[in-house]
């Protein structure tokens, strides 16, 4: 179980520098709270984008093709939850390499990688170093 403490006025100055591209910063530093918030407006913000195969599917000049079924579209919307939190995950454990110091002995600077959160797959795309590996 874990608290939290939920502040409208906060949320809504959050979401206000993800649209405008401003600088995010705490009010008075950075609480347990504020970065709570902060985790839930951005979790907010990326899957509001979709689903990433619609994505791939824009950024080639296509309109997605919308499930035919409700419970299709229910796998598809459960999917991509499943793949936010897989990336969310992974994002979370590369930081935590960093803050050890461990990081730069298995990943450069910049990594990308295909993540699938229903099998826990993990494909590197570039950036690792060894045998394509962070983990």
């Amino acid at each position: 179980m874990i608290g939290v403490n939920f502040k409208k006025a906060t949320a809504q100055r959050f979401l206000k520098c993800i649209a405008s591209g401003e600088p995010i910063s705490p009010s008075a530093g950075w609480t347990i709270d504020d970065m709570l918030m902060l985790a839930g407006v951005c979790f907010h913000a990326v899957s509001s984008h979709g689903p990433w195969q619609d994505r791939l599917a824009r950024a080639a000049g296509h309109e997605p093709i919308p499930p035919s079924h409700t419970e299709q579209q229910e796998a598809v919307d459960e999917m991509h939850l499943v793949d936010l939190l897989a990336a969310i995950e992974f994002c979370a454990m590369l930081a935590q390499r960093v803050r050890d110091g461990e990081y730069d002995a298995v990943c450069e600077g910049e990594v990308s990688a295909l993540l699938r959160g229903d099998t826990h797959q993990m494909n590197p795309v570039r950036g690792f170093r060894q045998h394509g590996t962070c983990m």
